[in-house]
């Protein structure tokens, strides 16, 4: 009757071991949990660095805006199309058959 005894007791402590080493991996703050933390906090840390070179970016883009007229007129020219005073325009436009590359048409 002893050994039964026994035999049960070491069922049940090995029973509550398993369980309470189930919930420790798998359990709500588990270590599933953490690692799933880590790797949130790892993609985080680097939207985090790309977010701050894209303010140091525009910073750097601001002050030139402020500062420098070269580069106003470079933006001027490039996104809005202007034109300095007395400069010549060239359009030019692709024939009705597109471009030849014979050499003797």
């Amino acid at each position: 009757m002893k050994t039964s005894v026994k035999i049960a007791g070491s069922v049940f402590f090995v029973a509550i071991v398993l369980t309470l080493a189930a919930l420790l991996v798998f359990g709500q703050r588990g270590i599933a949990h953490l690692v799933t933390l880590q790797d949130q906090f790892s993609n985080l840390e680097a939207e985090n660095q790309r977010m701050a070179r894209e303010n140091e970016r525009l910073k750097h883009e601001i002050e030139l805006l402020q500062d420098n007229l070269a580069y106003i007129e470079d933006i001027a020219r490039k996104q809005l199309g202007l034109v300095k005073k007395g400069e010549l325009v060239y359009q030019l436009q692709p024939g009705e058959n597109g471009p030849t590359d014979s050499p003797g048409r």
